[in-house]
């Protein structure tokens, strides 16, 4: 994925997690901003080889912008269906690569699956393509106001965008 990744576009900004503890990046010159964007710290930082020989749960790439569509294209042709991957198109547009059935409902159905609870108690809140599944599969969906048209779509319940607190309001009147 690295490899191909790169040969079809050079400046592709790639992150490689290895178990959300460790990030390998290949854009070294300001490691303060995975802060911003992975939650990670530069002592967190590995080189691009080192996380590969760590074997990472995740591939991030990005900073191609609008051909993020067309690499997606281009890795798909070369990967099984062991191998999912999602564009998130909000923001900076970017591909998620994970194996297939690593996402966003499994990790919530891992969690809550000790208490007993089930996905269809579960209130989600999304915005972009990585979390159609959880909104699918969880009981109350809720597309913010900022959402993709195929996730509220998707939802049968709406709320404000992110910058208007739109998650709150949801939580007040469920709370209230």
């Amino acid at each position: 994925m690295v490899e191909i990744s790169l040969e079809a576009y050079p400046d592709a900004w790639l992150i490689l997690e290895i178990e959300g503890y460790e990030f390998g990046a290949n854009w070294t010159e300001f490691p303060e901003t995975l802060w911003n964007r992975n939650s990670a710290t530069p002592e967190m930082l590995l080189s691009i080889e080192e996380a590969i020989d760590k074997q990472p749960s995740k591939i991030v790439i990005g900073g191609i912008g609008n051909e993020i569509l067309p690499l997606m294209d281009i890795l798909k042709a070369e990967v099984s269906d062991t191998t999912s991957i999602v564009p998130a198109l909000m923001w900076h547009p970017i591909l998620n690569i994970t194996c297939s059935g690593v996402n966003k409902a499994s990790a919530i159905h891992k969690l809550i699956s000790p208490t007993g609870r089930l996905l269809e108690n579960v209130v989600a809140f999304g915005d972009d393509l990585p979390d159609m599944d959880m909104l699918v599969e969880c009981g109350m969906p809720v597309a913010m106001g900022n959402a993709l048209p195929e996730l509220k779509e998707a939802c049968r319940y709406s709320t404000a965008s992110n910058e208007d607190d739109g998650v709150a309001i949801v939580l007040e009147r469920i709370f209230d």
